[in-house]
C-alpha cells in the first residue's frame, strides 16, 4: 500500500472538476440535459413512454455525480407539499429521503436506446417515506445487490434523489417521482434471505449504507480500487466517531480464515476477532477529498500474521496440487485502524501479539516473491480488516525471524480462475510421511525472514 496519499488507486473518471456552488441545473446542462429536456417530465401524470428518452439519459449520468456534490446539493428538509402542489418550480431539486423501500421492479429501456447509453434497464423503488402516506417513486440505477429479483421488500433505506415530477392524483395521495444513481440501504433486521446477519444490522445501526460493498464483493484476490474507495473511507470515519459503548457492543465471531480464503464475498461486513503478531505498522494519509467529506484525515495499517495452530493450509488452482506455496506457522493480513494504542507505534520489524476486533473489508492482494516463486502470475491474498484500534497482548524485542517456516500456502492466480480448492491439514508430531513430503519440500530456508510475506513498502 502507499504511505504518501492513499491506497494504491487510480483517480476516478467521471463528471468534470466543478465549484462547490454550482447548481443541479447548471451540472445537468453540461451533460446535455438542458431545461426544455426537463420540460418534457408532464405533471399529472404517470411516468409514460414519451418521457423514457430524458430519464434514461437521467439515469446515465446519475452514477457519474460524485457524492460531494450530491451532499452540497441534497437538502435535509423535503417540501412535500410544494413538490404536489408547485412541482414545476422544483423539477431537478435534490433532497434525501428516508423511508422503507416496499417494492422494486425492473424497468427495461427501449431497444434503440441501449446502443447510445449502454446499459439496458434501471429500477423502479416504491419508498414509504417516513411521515408521507402517498408514495414516493425512485427510479435508480442501481439497487441493493442482495435484493436480487425481489418484488416486494420491506427494508430502510436513504437514497440521494432528484426531483422529476408529481403524478396523478389519487386518493392514497398524488405519488412523486425522483431519480438516483443508487439506492442506500440500512437493514434493522436480521434477514437470511437477503444475506443480512447482525453484523450488518449493527453497522447500519452506526449509519453505514451496507449496499457500499456491492462495490467491494466482486474484487476479492486483487489489488483495492478507486470504486472501493467510499465504502473503505466511509468505514474508518464510523470507527473514528463511535463512543466506546457502541464498540463494546460490536457482534464479534472468531475470525473463520478458511471462509475469508475461500468464500469471502460471503463475509463483507463481518464483524470478527482474533490474535496474531505484529510485524509493521505504517501510518497513511487519507485523500484530501474524504479528508474535507468524512472528518478523517489519517489511518494506520498494521501488517500482522494470524497463527494457524499447528495447522498447515495450502490453497491451490486445482485439488491434489500440491506444487503450491505452504504455510504453517502464521497467515498475513492487514488491519486498518483509526488509532494505536500506546503500546504500539509506527515502525519495522517489530514483533508485538495483538488483538484484533474489527469488520472484515475483502481479501486483497499483493506481489510476493514466495508466491510467485511458483508462479510469477500468483499474488499474495492477505484478509484485509477495519476497526477503531488493536489492543496489545504481549510486546516483545524485536527479532529475527530466521527460523520461522511460512505458515501459509496460497495460490491466487490473477488474470485467471479463482481459487478452487483449499486445504486445511491438521498437523501431529508423528506424521513423519507428512513432514518429510510436505513441509520439507514448501517450506522456506531458514535464512528467509517473514517480513518478505508482508505487503511491499511504497
Amino acid at each position: 500500500m502507499k504511505v504518501s496519499g492513499d491506497l494504491p488507486w487510480q483517480k476516478r473518471n467521471g463528471a468534470p472538476s466543478q465549484m462547490p456552488s454550482i447548481t443541479p441545473q447548471a451540472m445537468l446542462d453540461l451533460y446535455g440535459i438542458d431545461a426544455s429536456h426537463l420540460q418534457s417530465f408532464i405533471d399529472g401524470r404517470p411516468l409514460v413512454v414519451d418521457e423514457d428518452e430524458t430519464l434514461v439519459k437521467l439515469m446515465f449520468r446519475m452514477p457519474r455525480l460524485e457524492p460531494p456534490q450530491w451532499e452540497a446539493w441534497c437538502a435535509t428538509e423535503v417540501p412535500w407539499n410544494l413538490l404536489r402542489d408547485e412541482p414545476s418550480k422544483h423539477r431537478a431539486d435534490c433532497f434525501i429521503l428516508n423511508g422503507r423501500a416496499t417494492a422494486v421492479k425492473r424497468v427495461e429501456i427501449l431497444k434503440e436506446l441501449v446502443p447510445r447509453y449502454e446499459f439496458d434497464h434501471y429500477y423502479r423503488v416504491t419508498l414509504m417515506v417516513d411521515g408521507q402516506t402517498s408514495p414516493v417513486v425512485v427510479n435508480a440505477r442501481t439497487i441493493p445487490d442482495a435484493w436480487g429479483d425481489a418484488s416486494t421488500l420491506d427494508e430502510r433505506v436513504r437514497v440521494q434523489a432528484m426531483f422529476l415530477k408529481a403524478g396523478e392524483p389519487a386518493e392514497s395521495g398524488t405519488p412523486l417521482y425522483f431519480a438516483a444513481a443508487r439506492i442506500g440501504w440500512f437493514p434493522d433486521r436480521v434477514n437470511e434471505a437477503l444475506h443480512v446477519d447482525s453484523s450488518l444490522v449493527w453497522l447500519a445501526q452506526q449509519g453505514f449504507d451496507v449496499a457500499l460493498f456491492d462495490d467491494v464483493r466482486g474484487r476479492n484476490v486483487s489489488a483495492i480500487s478507486a470504486s472501493e474507495g467510499e465504502a473503505f473511507y466511509t468505514l474508518l470515519a464510523l470507527f473514528q466517531k463511535l463512543p466506546a459503548a457502541a464498540l463494546a457492543k460490536m457482534p464479534a465471531q472468531p475470525l473463520d480464515l478458511p471462509l475469508l480464503l475461500t468464500t469471502p464475498e460471503k463475509a463483507h461486513g463481518e464483524v470478527v476477532e482474533t490474535s496474531g503478531t505484529a510485524r509493521r505498522v505504517q501510518k497513511i494519509s487519507v485523500p484530501e477529498a474524504f479528508q474535507k467529506r468524512l472528518g478523517i484525515d489519517h489511518y494506520y495499517e498494521i501488517d500482522f500474521f494470524i497463527p494457524l495452530d499447528n495447522q498447515a493450509v495450502r490453497l491451490a488452482a486445482t485439488k491434489g496440487n500440491e506444487n503450491a506455496p505452504t504455510f504453517t506457522e502464521g497467515f498475513p493480513a492487514a488491519f486498518c485502524v483509526v488509532k494505536l494504542p500506546p503500546e504500539l507505534e509506527v515502525g519495522e520489524n517489530i514483533k508485538t501479539e495483538i488483538k484484533v476486533r474489527g469488520v472484515f473489508f475483502k481479501l486483497w492482494a499483493y506481489q510476493s516473491d514466495y508466491v510467485q516463486s511458483f508462479n510469477e502470475n500468483m499474488k499474495q491474498p492477505a484478509p484485509l480488516m477495519i476497526g477503531a484500534t488493536a489492543e496489545v497482548i504481549a510486546q516483545q524485542d524485536p527479532i529475527e525471524w530466521g527460523t520461522l517456516m511460512p505458515a501459509l500456502a496460497l495460490v491466487a492466480i490473477v488474470g485467471g480462475a479463482m481459487i478452487t480448492w483449499i486445504t486445511v491439514l491438521r498437523l501431529s508430531r508423528n506424521d513423519i510421511a507428512f513432514e518429510r513430503k510436505v513441509l520439507r519440500k514448501y517450506t522456506r530456508p531458514q535464512e528467509n525472514s517473514g517480513d518478505e510475506f508482508l505487503p511491499p513498502k511504497t
